[in-house]
């Protein structure tokens, strides 16, 4: 092999290594890009889900579920908002509660009621809850006298 041909087999293998060394940075871009768009949906999804968590709360103990869960990561500052959420909540569910027991007319789910909201009672719901009890109590107890009359006068 003469001198001028090794010089080109050189040349020409370094072109070789050149290609292949910018083939090999071209697939490790590509790759770091992908990566890049795979750490940004995922950072898209985990937002939706926060929205979404947030969207959901309705009740007192989905209020403070979400809270607990995002207590470290808040990234949008929706724990604070929750919060002045609850009042309205416990509101919402105390008069729900009541609604609920008075039409069951049951004296068991009505002193329920009276158990459950005798410290947080803003509208003094579990005095009506009484009068209900002590009403089913008089209905009971007028139809036990009718009913004991009725057998005296067969």
């Amino acid at each position: 092999m003469s001198k001028g041909q090794g010089t080109t087999l050189q040349s020409v293998l370094w072109i070789i290594v050149i290609i292949a060394f910018v083939f090999l940075m071209i697939a490790f871009f590509i790759t770091v890009g992908n990566k890049d768009k795979e750490i940004q949906q995922e950072k898209a999804l985990a937002l939706n889900i926060y929205h979404n968590a947030y969207a959901a709360i309705t009740t007192p103990r989905s209020i403070n579920s979400f809270i607990e869960k995002y207590r470290d990561n808040d990234p949008e500052g929706l724990i604070t908002l929750a919060r002045s959420r609850l009042p309205q909540a416990e509101l919402t569910e105390y008069r729900n509660a009541f609604d609920a027991v008075s039409k069951q007319q049951s004296i068991v789910s009505l002193n329920n009621f009276i158990a459950q909201y005798s410290k947080y009672d803003p509208e003094q719901l579990t005095l009506k809850a009484r009068e209900l009890i002590q009403g089913i109590e008089l209905k009971e107890s007028d139809r036990a006298k009718a009913l004991e009359n009725f057998r005296k006068n067969l």
